[in-house]
């Protein structure tokens, strides 16, 4: 793929459209094209032959996976989503390359806009969740069973480390999915870059000839993914360099392990309620304070988001939850209470109550 002398325009190349056999197969295995087409096939039901929906901004990774999926023979619809945190000159110049992307691969284009700017929060979190409902919508508009998303390896790699920095649980470490339902589930999202590298995606779009655009955000180093994209991942990599491509295995094991220990904290849960409104939920301390300290720790953070939502779930520092165990565990019999993002935690000599709380009370 190219663009044309003068125009903004791309036309697919002949070699890229029908990969030559030196393409499709390297030596020590298949092309990272070919990769990505059987990873969308494996994440999609064999039975399904409506299209998938591309998410696309223009960039490396995303405009890899249109590229590589689009030598195959199934159907693909390429949406855009125009966030208001970007610049209105640089969000015009993202969705004029997919735009001509979509094009030059006969694909059908499709754009939303979401303004999250002056939402209350944090601005990635709502522009992320904003990002998701527009696709979804997207997707059941357009005859799309599936929204496949280009989040290579290094996303998972980043995406772990982050969790580990925060002291994230089983579930938190397991990063990203493969797959996983949308909305009201009738939409799959699957990710069928992470067997890939950045550096694979790059040479894909290399080969191809298109240049994508370039996300500025990587460079603001304040950010903590920009910080470890630039500085912690290259080091991995460098030392291992298959490292991003074999988390799958460790992911599926931690999403293991973290239901391992849910079915542990619903099952602490009923067995040690004695009281279960909207706005409160009461335990027996010495049940508690007999659990392993991960499974009581979910158990809290499970009644936690039963009376308030996920909102704020992820300011829990490890450090708020240990206070709290700590105090479950020990002698003292006095009345404690500790703030957790929207409840009140009271404990006194049998009783743990979790309850929301109120700014005037």
């Amino acid at each position: 793929m190219r663009r044309t002398a003068g125009s903004d325009l791309l036309e697919t190349d002949a070699a890229f459209a029908k990969p030559t056999h030196s393409e499709q197969v390297r030596p020590g295995g298949p092309s990272h094209r070919s990769r990505l087409a059987a990873s969308h096939r494996r994440l999609r039901c064999a039975h399904d032959d409506r299209p998938t929906l591309i998410a696309c901004s223009g960039r490396i990774d995303s405009s890899a996976l249109a590229l590589a999926l689009a030598a195959t023979r199934q159907r693909f619809v390429i949406a855009h989503v125009v966030h208001d945190l970007r610049d209105a000159e640089n969000a015009e110049a993202d969705r004029s390359l997919a735009e001509s992307l979509a094009r030059a691969l006969d694909m059908r284009f499709v754009i939303a806009e979401v303004a999250v700017r002056s939402l209350p929060g944090n601005d990635e979190a709502n522009a992320r969740r904003a990002r998701y409902a527009e696709l979804e919508r997207l997707a059941r508009e357009h005859g799309c069973s599936y929204v496949a998303t280009g989040h290579p390896g290094d996303d998972q790699l980043e995406t772990m480390l982050m969790a580990m920095l925060r002291g994230a649980g089983p579930r938190g470490l397991s990063a990203m999915r493969p797959r996983r339902k949308l909305g009201d589930g009738k939409t799959i999202l699957i990710r069928p870059m992470l067997g890939i590298t950045r550096a694979d995606a790059d040479r894909i779009c290399a080969q191809a000839g298109f240049e994508p655009a370039y996300d500025s955000t990587n460079g603001d180093t304040s950010r903590l993914r920009a910080q470890l994209r630039e500085t912690a991942v290259p080091m991995l990599l460098a030392a291992r360099s298959q490292s991003a491509s074999r988390l799958g295995g460790l992911s599926r094991m931690l999403r293991g392990a973290a239901a391992v220990v849910r079915d542990a904290a619903i099952a602490l849960d009923e067995s040690a309620r004695t009281e279960a409104t909207d706005d409160r939920r009461v335990y027996r301390r010495q049940s508690l304070a007999g659990a392993r300290r991960i499974v009581a720790t979910d158990m809290l953070r499970r009644a936690r988001r039963q009376i308030v939502g996920k909102e704020g779930e992820g300011q829990l520092s490890q450090r708020m939850t240990d206070c709290v165990i700590d105090a479950i565990r020990d002698n003292n019999g006095a009345e404690r209470r500790f703030a957790w993002q929207g409840v009140r935690i009271t404990l006194d000599k049998s009783t743990v109550a979790v309850e929301r709380s109120h700014p005037d009370a």
